[in-house]
């Protein structure tokens, strides 16, 4: 059973729905996806591909209205044991931290081994203020659920390295393996059709960026950097792709900045490999990941990359894979971006490089398999680092039911 908050649009929701899909073809293992707070658009690729879904629609109050919080705890828990059973759950796999409690819960009550996977270098949600007692709390229960997973999978090595480091795991039950996307990526419509779709003019620079619209993805960093591009480059275009909370405030932002009309808000499109296809280069400023998967799909499409240098990102990204810029900078961002936009064999170059890079080692059946051997081992009851894994990485995976 996938254990996960919801299955709104967000690069774990779309790994999940991916890996379960390929189980559920492959027959390794029959998954169960459980949205226990709220579904969202990825179940529509669940059920095309015949994953069975259940979403609780459970509400979980916060710690500090404790008598009510422990109620929600006991129904959440209670509900989410009942679908275990229902489908002969063998293995529950929670992904992101609000849900690597629940899980460990049921796990206990039901004998049943448990694998957790961490997204990002951000153990706890990032809406908690850092030195909070909210904060604090959050951590505590996260390092108290980690301790008790027959698995912890990181996303990466700087994953693997912060969940060492500040929860005190035991290092053999604690697997990196490499974030993976299908390759080679299936044809993409021609730019001008994608261009004409999207009111931009096919000559026009192009840049992209995929990633919900939430805090710490950077995007204001971004929107600020792009107006010094835009000035400089008065046909150059940024397309942002994907839906969020700050939606709205980033269009006042990019209204504010002047370049309203350079910037295209694209919000939640399932053609996001047409997209990139037509894009000239790939630019996140995010605050954290663990390994970008929307980095990983443009390398995929041959894009140069241009990131802030995150943990995560700066490990995908090195040896002149990609370009880095230090967090926090608008200015270096944009220079860099500028300059990236300016010179096609500058692009054609570094997407070459990541595009090889991608090919020897972030594939999606490389992660489907590294997978399966984690699940192997942890039903066998064997240490999860069994054939090496301990240092390589991993994903969003899939679990059995």
């Amino acid at each position: 059973m996938h254990l996960v908050y919801s299955l709104v649009a967000g690069g774990a929701e779309c790994q999940i729905a991916d890996l379960a899909a390929a189980q559920q073809r492959s027959g390794s293992f029959a998954p169960l996806v459980c949205a226990w707070r709220k579904g969202g658009v990825v179940e529509e690729r669940l059920a095309a591909n015949g994953v069975p879904v259940v979403v609780l629609g459970s509400r979980r109050r916060p710690l500090w209205m404790l008598p009510w919080f422990l109620r929600d705890l006991w129904r959440i828990v209670s509900d989410i044991r009942a679908s275990a059973l229902g489908h002969r759950a063998v293995l529950i796999h929670a992904h992101l931290s609000d849900s690597a409690l629940l899980a460990v819960l049921v796990g206990i009550w039901l004998r049943i081994p448990v694998v957790i996977t961490q997204h990002s270098t951000l153990l706890v949600p990032v809406e908690l203020r850092p030195g909070s007692a909210k904060q604090r709390v959050a951590s505590w229960l996260f390092t108290w659920s980690a301790r008790r997973a027959a698995a912890v999978v990181a996303v990466s090595a700087p994953v693997r390295e912060v969940l060492l480091r500040e929860c005190g795991l035991d290092p053999t039950r604690v697997v990196a393996v490499d974030n993976g996307v299908r390759y080679p990526p299936p044809m993409a419509r021609a730019r001008a059709e994608v261009c004409a779709g999207l009111g931009i003019g096919v000559d026009a620079p192009l840049a992209i960026c995929v990633g919900r619209l939430a805090q710490g993805k950077g995007h204001e960093q971004l929107l600020t950097a792009f107006a010094r591009v835009a000035a400089g480059a008065p046909d150059a275009r940024l397309l942002l792709v994907g839906d969020g909370p700050l939606a709205t405030p980033l269009r006042a932002q990019a209204a504010a900045l002047g370049i309203a009309d350079r910037v295209c808000f694209a919000g939640h499109r399932e053609d996001i490999g047409d997209l990139l296809a037509a894009a000239d280069a790939f630019v996140t400023a995010s605050d954290f990941e663990g390994i970008s998967l929307a980095i990983l799909e443009a390398m995929a499409h041959g894009l140069p990359v241009l990131s802030a240098a995150c943990p995560g990102n700066r490990e995908l990204l090195a040896d002149g894979v990609g370009m880095l810029v230090a967090q926090g900078d608008a200015v270096l961002l944009a220079e860099a971006l500028a300059g990236l936009l300016a010179d096609p064999i500058l692009r054609a170059r570094q997407g070459a490089f990541g595009r090889r890079r991608l090919e020897e080692r972030y594939t999606f059946d490389r992660l489907q398999a590294r997978l399966d051997e984690v699940y192997r081992a942890v039903l066998a009851g064997l240490p999860p680092t069994v054939g090496g894994l301990a240092h390589e990485k991993i994903i969003h995976s899939s679990c059995p039911t």
